[in-house]
């Protein structure tokens, strides 16, 4: 989330990666640059953050990925120092910091080539939506 807001506050920001954080930002935020949301699988439903989202998804600049099996804190290097804790990393959480860091590289790529995000690839590592 804070990377949301950096973004929205600072020009010189040119891609943002938003690893499973409340969006903050005042209601109607567009932002300029893309977008990349890395959404934990195995937590519930939450329809304000869901919403918060495809808002700012609706401009198409950017995808949301779903990674199916992993928790919030299996997307970080957590799960390596905690060892791999079902309820807190995930069923898939030895694998949720690699697959956040491959979507990671796909803004990446995306950003330096002025592209839009490959969601084909994306959707090679989780469920890919906007």
């Amino acid at each position: 989330a804070a990377a949301i807001e950096a973004a929205r506050l600072d020009p010189r920001i040119t891609g943002v990666v938003d690893i499973d954080g409340m969006p903050r930002s005042p209601a109607d935020t567009r932002l300029a640059q893309p977008l990349l949301a890395v959404v934990a699988g195995d937590m519930p439903a939450n329809p304000d953050y869901d919403r918060a989202l495809s808002s700012l998804l609706a401009d198409r600049n950017g995808a949301r990925i779903t990674l199916d099996g992993v928790a919030h804190l299996g997307m970080i290097d957590a799960g390596r120092l905690i060892g791999p804790v079902p309820g807190l990393t995930g069923a898939n959480g030895p694998q949720g910091a690699r697959l956040a860091a491959e979507a990671t590289l796909l803004l990446m790529k995306a950003v330096d080539t002025r592209t839009p995000i490959d969601t084909r690839a994306l959707g090679e590592l989780g469920a890919v939506g906007e």
